[in-house]
């Protein structure tokens, strides 16, 4: 989502994934803050994008990730390029993120990735600039400091970088957490050119949806989401958490004196595959509205259930940080 009118933000259902305010009394909500400098970078947790920085600026921001923990075991993956795509290494380069929970004396932190630029190497850092020592392990979570890295490729709309890819376990003890998520049902069967014409074909489905002010069909395509984060910001149902946040608002060729756009589709559309084929989206996010002065896009993440991509959520992630 994005307008380009003093940044000023039009839609109170930006409260999907950005809201403070929103969690249920009966559970602490639970924060991802960023502390970087210098590079660029996409984080995963149980391999949902949550966040991606295109851009080599220093960045302080925490945003709420609830909805993507379990209780249990989860993961979390760190791409990364610590420097301008194709140019040089920063010389100030780190990077940061710890996961918290609660308040006051019963706050959790933990530090699941902790990188600095080190004699013309990004290494791990014990200590780090913001505080004197990580925190590795709580009275109810745990990272394991041992990951896995391999090559990996950054996408920034339809360019491609080489980047290094971390991935790391942690775990959590809380009740009020899943035990599942939903896209942990969804079969991983996905990820080649031959299915480009059935994510075309999605695109335009939802465009179709849109176009006619259909709110029913819109709600229904994205009930599994709403009902996620329903349960975990605020414990309502699906419908209840829609009609609080007015999420199908979206479900119209006018939102807030913006016009829908007609879908523009390259012949060759930069898809991009997440989580081995379990998420997929085509870049850059080709449903947008627009006016003289303002412009609105929504970033749609598809999985496949049968056969058919399913919208399945809208991501901020490419433009929080920017």
């Amino acid at each position: 989502m994005m307008t380009s009118l003093n940044g000023k933000i039009l839609f109170s259902f930006l409260i999907l994934v950005f809201s403070f305010n929103i969690y249920g009394e009966n559970m602490d909500a639970y924060y991802l803050s960023f502390r970087s400098k210098a590079n660029i970078y996409d984080i995963r947790i149980n391999g949902f994008p949550v966040t991606k920085n295109i851009a080599l600026r220093s960045k302080n921001i925490t945003i709420p990730v609830t909805h993507v923990l379990k209780n249990g075991n989860n993961k979390i993956e760190y791409n990364y390029v610590a420097s301008n795509p194709g140019g040089k290494v920063s010389e100030k380069y780190f990077f940061y993120a710890t996961l918290s929970t609660g308040s006051g004396k019963g706050k959790e932190s933990l530090d699941v990735i902790s990188k600095v630029y080190k004699n013309e190497d990004v290494v791990d850092s014990n200590e780090n600039i913001l505080k004197k020592n990580n925190i590795t392990k709580t009275d109810n979570m745990f990272v394991n400091e041992e990951y896995k890295t391999s090559e990996s490729q950054f996408k920034i709309s339809t360019n491609r970088y080489e980047s290094v890819s971390e991935i790391r376990d942690f775990f959590i003890r809380d009740s009020n957490l899943p035990s599942k998520l939903p896209w942990d049902e969804f079969p991983e069967n996905f990820g080649s050119e031959r299915d480009e014409g059935s994510l075309i074909t999605a695109y335009e489905d939802l465009h179709k949806v849109i176009k006619n002010d259909n709110e029913s069909q819109f709600y229904k395509f994205f009930e599994v989401y709403l009902n996620t984060l329903g349960h975990a910001f605020s414990g309502k149902s699906a419908k209840e958490y829609s009609d609080s946040i007015s999420f199908t608002e979206l479900a119209h060729q006018t939102v807030r004196g913006m016009q829908l756009q007609e879908l523009e589709l390259a012949d060759k559309v930069n898809v991009e595959y997440i989580d081995n084929g379990r998420f997929v989206r085509i870049l850059p996010a080709p449903i947008r509205w627009k006016s003289p002065n303002d412009s609105l896009l929504i970033n749609v993440v598809f999985y496949k259930n049968s056969g058919v991509y399913v919208p399945f959520a809208i991501t901020d992630d490419m433009k929080i940080l920017k």
